[in-house]
């Protein structure tokens, strides 16, 4: 059965006027969902505004106890207490990379930590003791931004945006905390081409048929949605159907970024 739960409206984070991350927001909010909202559910799955459900990801698991993630190869993985699923991230473990440099840094006799993005499905009781680290963690490597090392900027890395990421990383390492880790959690609109995984990440730019594209920083993106023929593949296709879905339902919305945005460069067509 799928349980719906209440939208729950978290406090900013209260220092975006000295460093202006926005991606503050996502361990504050989650913490605070935590430890106000009420709800009590045992398994949690974390995923990014830019995630669609295809199907449910974690099914009850009657025999084994916990819940049971359904990957997109025809895995079933089990996630119980102390043993999460995360999806396999971009980052890769290479000896001198800037994966092993920013983790000896920031996470000093972790090891080889896990490489994670959404979706995550975690124990309740994980996230409680991985959230505040989270938050304290994405602090200190933002803090120490006008030091980094040049790798970690570069834009296949791209820490100036992903540190949360890293954040949530070195939380769960320090904590023991080991996750089964698949990259078949999700589909990536723009790169994968069938849709198997029970979630797709529209993370990229979609390049479609007659030289049409439809990216989610664009300014109109909420309201000039390209029609699902010209989607090349079935990823594409079942994106833009959601998306023409959603706005249907929802009414169209439409954003300006500002000049000053992370986003502004890549606002405009």
């Amino acid at each position: 059965d799928i349980c719906a739960v209440d939208t729950w409206v978290a406090p900013l984070y209260p220092h975006l006027d000295k460093d202006p991350y926005a991606p503050f927001n996502k361990p504050t909010a989650i913490d605070h969902w935590l430890r106000n909202s009420g709800n009590r559910a045992e398994y949690i799955t974390i995923v990014d505004p830019d995630c669609i459900f295809v199907r449910p990801i974690a099914v009850e698991d009657y025999v084994k106890g916990g819940v049971s993630v359904h990957l997109g190869n025809g895995k079933v993985v089990p996630v119980t207490k102390g043993h999460p699923f995360g999806q396999k991230g971009y980052m890769d473990w290479v000896k001198g990379g800037p994966f092993q440099s920013l983790t000896k840094k920031y996470c000093p006799g972790c090891g080889q930590v896990d490489a994670l993005a959404v979706p995550i499905v975690i124990h309740r009781e994980d996230l409680v003791a991985i959230a505040p680290k989270w938050l304290s963690i994405t602090e200190q490597i933002r803090r120490d931004k006008p030091t980094w090392d040049p790798a970690w900027n570069h834009e296949r890395f791209a820490l100036s945006w992903t540190t949360e990421m890293y954040g949530y990383i070195f939380a769960a390492a320090q904590l023991g905390i080991k996750h089964y880790v698949s990259d078949r959690g999700q589909e990536i609109a723009g790169f994968n081409s069938v849709v198997k995984a029970p979630i797709i990440h529209y993370s990229l730019k979609l390049e479609l048929k007659s030289q049409k594209s439809w990216h989610k920083y664009y300014e109109d993106a909420g309201t000039n949605i390209p029609d699902p023929s010209l989607g090349k593949n079935e990823v594409q296709t079942k994106v833009l159907s959601a998306f023409i879905e959603a706005r249907d339902y929802c009414h169209p919305t439409n954003h300006s970024w500002g000049g000053l945005s992370y986003f502004a460069s890549a606002a405009r067509r």
